[in-house]
């Protein structure tokens, strides 16, 4: 078989099918498919689904995609997995991922259409949970610490409340259960916009984003996801600029249920020099926390596993002897 399709509806798994072929032509055809998805075209997506099996496709209903991951040691200490904000991959928590192994051991995870994850058709809060439990399942981790940052942060939530028997602790990095404002849209779109066919060089796609980003660092963290094929040495993004972007609206959203809570250890960690978990925050996060704590450091920004990563390890390792002890175990 050339490849396996999630499930769902039968229109989602054509589109999945076609985004494993082409995934910026899937995304140009999915308005007719969509209409195919509400029965207004089923003829249409019968065909497309002929087609597809004729072309070697198998339809089945696993939801979930292989990740891509990164393994940094500590055997013998509980599992620690480390889910990474949008634009990023695991890479971005090399040094302090291996500060952790201290007391965890530490896996870094690339989401979907993330690092060196498969991309996929879709975007959604609910399908990284389910990517994050089928490689939990394939490791045989049945119980983990989960350590998200940002979009990874919101993924962790929605995994520790929907699945509490797979979750010992929780660690969040600057961000909160609820709805943002749109941050990274225009690098998106900037993405998109960018021909790289035509694209000579990483100074030529830097010159793009100097039009939507003042800051140096910035800039050269978004350049991080232009890289090279490795069979034609072409330039391609990382990322699935194009899905992530089509599905923008589903990633600033609180992916939480009022009903939805987790009542174990559970820490977040904001940037004093971040605006994305503000003071207000705090009864919303108890409302779906009740265990939690907030700690402030005061000279990091968004990125407080990169601007003060030493105090951001050791706030992470204090919590973990705290609940070690309480249990009077170092089992998760």
């Amino acid at each position: 078989m050339l490849g396996s399709v999630s499930g769902g509806s039968l229109a989602s798994q054509l589109l999945q099918a076609l985004g494993l072929v082409d995934a910026a032509l899937a995304v140009k055809v999915r308005t007719s498919m969509q209409e195919a998805a509400q029965g207004v075209q089923e003829s249409r997506c019968k065909e497309w689904e002929f087609a597809f099996l004729r072309a070697g496709f198998e339809f089945n209903g696993n939801v979930a995609v292989d990740l891509n991951y990164r393994y940094y040691g500590g055997e013998g200490h509980p599992p620690l997995i480390i889910l990474h904000g949008l634009l990023g991959s695991s890479r971005n928590w090399n040094i302090a991922a291996k500060d952790l192994t201290t007391a965890f051991e530490v896996f870094a995870l690339d989401l979907r259409n993330h690092g060196k994850s498969p991309h996929t058709l879709t975007h959604t809060f609910d399908d990284m949970m389910e990517d994050v439990l089928l490689w939990m399942n394939q490791k045989q981790i049945h119980k983990a610490a989960l350590l998200g940052h940002s979009m990874g942060g919101k993924v962790a939530m929605l995994t520790a409340c929907r699945n509490w028997d797979r979750v010992g602790e929780l660690y969040i990095a600057d961000i909160s259960p609820k709805d943002y404002q749109p941050h990274y849209e225009h690098y998106l779109r900037t993405m998109v916009q960018i021909d790289l066919r035509q694209l000579e060089n990483r100074e030529a796609a830097e010159a793009e984003f100097v039009k939507v980003e003042e800051e140096w660092a910035m800039r050269k963290f978004l350049l991080t996801n232009l890289v090279r094929d490795a069979e034609t040495n072409a330039f391609k993004w990382q990322v699935n600029a194009e899905v992530l972007l089509q599905d923008y609206d589903e990633i600033t959203i609180n992916p939480l249920l009022p009903e939805d809570h987790f009542r174990g250890p559970c820490l977040f960690i904001r940037g004093g020099k971040s605006a994305f978990i503000e003071d207000t925050d705090r009864e919303l996060i108890q409302t779906h926390f009740p265990h939690s704590s907030l700690v402030t450091l005061k000279d990091a920004g968004h990125n407080v596993h990169i601007d003060a990563r030493q105090p951001f390890v050791e706030t992470v390792l204090r919590m973990r002897q705290h609940h070690a002890e309480s249990q009077g175990s170092c089992e998760i």
